[in-house]
C-alpha cells in the first residue's frame, strides 16, 4: 500500500490529527521532537518547559534535559505538502477556527469574560414574523 494511499484520522477541522500538536491541537508549524520521541509544536513545548514543567505532556514521564529539542524535518515536509494539497474552503475553516482559539486564550490570560452569543429568534411557520406598522 502507498502512503499517500493510506486513510488518515482527522480531527474537528479536518486536519490529519498526525499533523496537530498535542499540547495545542492546532496544525504544526514546526514539528520538534523531545528526549522521549514525541513531536509537538516548538512554541508550545518550549512553553510547557519554560512554565518549569519537566515531564513530557503525553506520558507525564520525567525528562532529563528539557533542552534536548530536534526538529522533526520529515514530518515538517508532509505537513507542507499536505497543506499544498489542502482545499481553500477547508483552510479558511481552519483560519476562523484557530482565531476563534486565539480570542479564547487571550480572553482566558487576560481574565476578560467572553460574553455569550445571543440567540436568532426561530422563524415562526417557516418564515421569519414581520415587523407590523400601525394600522
Amino acid at each position: 500500500m502507498r502512503l499517500g494511499a493510506m486513510k488518515m484520522e482527522l480531527d474537528d477541522k479536518g486536519v490529519p490529527i498526525e499533523y496537530c500538536c498535542p499540547i495545542t491541537r492546532e496544525l504544526m508549524k514546526n514539528p520538534t521532537v523531545n528526549e522521549t520521541g514525541h513531536t509537538y509544536e516548538y512554541e508550545s513545548i518550549f512553553e510547557w518547559f519554560a512554565l518549569g514543567y519537566d515531564t513530557d505532556p503525553k506520558t507525564h514521564k520525567s525528562i532529563r534535559n528539557v533542552k534536548f529539542l530536534i526538529p522533526n524535518r520529515c514530518l515538517k515536509k508532509q505537513i507542507q505538502e499536505w497543506m499544498q494539497r489542502y482545499p481553500g474552503k477547508q483552510a479558511k475553516k481552519m483560519e476562523k477556527a484557530d482565531f476563534s482559539i486565539a480570542c479564547k486564550i487571550y480572553a482566558r490570560d487576560h481574565k476578560i469574560k467572553i460574553p455569550k452569543r445571543k440567540q436568532r429568534a426561530e422563524p415562526v411557520g417557516g418564515k421569519e414574523k414581520e415587523a407590523q406598522g400601525p394600522s
